[in-house]
């Protein structure tokens, strides 16, 4: 919901005059959201909300266990499925270029290996 209110304040243009005018201010705008990474921002609300969602999920399975034993072990179990089928997409992205499935971690990995790999190319 933030990033949502962050683009309808950058869409609403408050300067009243020509359309030469209106477009420094647009322009102005579009490199705030350059220079201040706006992309890098927005990427980084899902990885945040899943990092919450994980946490949640050793929270409750922590509670749990002291509690029921059966209900903690369905807690462990989903919160496992589900750090594995992230785990999943995170490789096949990182593999795969053409993979719709593409995550702020896939796309670090793939930088660090590009990296890894241009420095293999420059020392032999």
């Amino acid at each position: 919901m933030l990033g949502k209110q962050w683009l309808n304040r950058f869409g609403k243009t408050k300067v009243r005059g020509s359309e030469i005018d209106e477009s420094r201010n647009r322009q102005r705008k579009l490199s705030g959201m350059v220079s201040w990474s706006f992309d890098l921002i927005m990427e980084s609300f899902p990885l945040m909300l899943q990092s919450v969602l994980l946490l949640l999920g050793y929270a409750l399975s922590k509670y749990f266990w002291t509690i029921n034993l059966n209900v903690a072990s369905v807690v462990i179990g989903i919160t496992s499925t589900g750090l594995a089928f992230y785990n999943f997409i995170v490789i096949a992205a990182t593999i795969a270029d053409n993979c719709p499935f593409q995550t702020p971690a896939s796309q670090i990995l793939r930088s660090l290996s590009r990296l890894d790999n241009s420095r293999n190319r420059y020392v032999a």
